[in-house]
């Protein structure tokens, strides 16, 4: 249903853009198709959310009819937090984790079992509070990523373009003091949070949070969310793609196929426009894949990997192993025949075989990554610098890293 009512909110903004000479169209075939899906025709009982408008009707049978107008696409900023669900036992460790990362605890919820993690504008929470929606989802799922929060210029409208293409709206129990910060549930059950836009994140957890010390921490320089990756059954990949469309007003790049050691992953990212917010999504038709082996434990729809923005990769990588941090190791074949399909000194391939690093170019330019060694909680990180206007996400070197991670399993 939510297919149809983006086509048909597409339309009327078209037509809203025609001439007035072309703004009538013959509607019947959508209202064959809607009739269809909820066993009812438009008028009386038929779909809700339709509103009146001034242009961007259609007609049938000589009557117009007003087509879908749902609140606009909301402007996202960026990806302001990300939750993990946890509980007693698995916070500590994953909150151990996160400073091996280079993070650092910067405050303790003001009513819950909820601590919060910063480095640079990169803000990690661990929910541990007993029957929460994170607990929830730590039943089900163990240690996972279960929210995301992410700063729209209009939160509550952002909501309530969602609830009109069929997101449910989920509402969490809050404490005295706390900011109400609205929340819907995306495709596979995890959360996504809307901050205001007007709010800075640091307003947002003064509210929420008893504040420990400063507030700034440049630990080993990871600064930003890059991306995050999501694992997904065959049959979500479409689905997630539709709703980072209607509901997020995200744009899908190129569908990509990824080789895995067992057989085809594939890949295709979503963004907004200043690509301050994007997701990239997985699946895999074989079951022999990892990305397939983790939605078993999943159940898909769950974060694949988080990709951590640095200004400075090779200078990030020294801190974090000095830190203990564990990187996944690439076959040395790989940086033997970087030569053979990019124009780079051989020093420099030196440094990235040094590092174990990976790397790519476009026309626009380079990208250097690396991935760390995968846990016991089915996800693990890339570290990532983007040289001048790179804008995808390293395909190139799937295969290697891929590879790397079959052998460790």
């Amino acid at each position: 249903m939510r297919s149809l009512l983006w086509l048909e909110s597409e339309v009327r903004g078209r037509l809203a853009n025609d001439d007035a000479g072309l703004r009538t169209v013959h509607a019947e075939p959508v209202e064959a198709l809607c009739e269809a899906s909820t066993g009812s025709a438009r008028t009386g009982g038929g779909v809700p959310a339709l509103r009146e408008a001034s242009t961007g009707s259609a007609r049938a049978g000589g009557a117009a009819i007003e087509l879908f107008d749902p609140p606009p696409v909301p402007t996202l900023f960026d990806i302001g937090f990300i939750e993990f669900a946890a509980d007693e036992a698995s916070a500590p460790v994953l909150g151990a984790q996160f400073e091996q990362l280079g993070f650092r605890r910067i405050g303790r919820h003001r009513s819950k079992a909820v601590t919060l993690y910063r480095q640079g504008e990169i803000h990690f929470i661990v929910n541990a509070q007993p029957g929460s929606f994170a607990r929830e989802r730590f039943d089900l799922h163990g240690t996972s990523v279960c929210a995301l929060g992410l700063r729209a210029g209009d939160a509550q409208q952002a909501a309530e373009r969602a609830v009109a293409m069929c997101s449910l709206r989920h509402d969490s129990p809050r404490g005295p003091g706390e900011i109400a910060v609205p929340a819907i549930v995306a495709p596979g059950g995890n959360l996504i949070h809307f901050i205001p836009g007007e709010m800075s994140t640091g307003a947002l957890f003064e509210a929420d949070f008893v504040l420990e010390g400063e507030g700034g921490c440049s630990g080993a320089g990871l600064r930003s969310v890059d991306h995050v990756a999501l694992g997904l059954a065959v049959d979500q990949q479409d689905t997630w793609v539709l709703f980072s469309r209607a509901v997020l007003g995200l744009t899908p790049g190129e569908s990509l196929e990824l080789a895995d050691p067992f057989g085809l992953v594939r890949s295709r990212g979503v963004a907004n426009a200043e690509r301050s917010v994007r997701l990239v999504l997985n699946a895999s038709p074989s079951q022999r894949t990892r990305t397939a082996r983790t939605l078993t434990r999943t159940g898909g729809g769950a974060v694949h990997h988080i990709a951590l923005a640095c200004e400075d990769i090779f200078a990030t990588v020294d801190r974090l192993r000095a830190g203990g941090v564990r990187f996944l190791p690439i076959s040395p074949n790989y940086h033997d025949d970087l030569p053979t399909r990019l124009d780079l000194a051989d020093d420099f391939i030196e440094r990235l075989r040094a590092a174990g690093v990976l790397f790519d170019r476009s026309a626009a330019g380079d990208f250097l990554h690396i991935y760390t060694e995968g846990g016991e909680q089915g996800f693990f990180f890339e570290i990532v610098q983007r040289i001048g206007g790179y804008d995808a996400y390293g395909a190139a070197n799937a295969a290697a890293r891929m590879a790397a991670q079959a052998q460790q399993s």
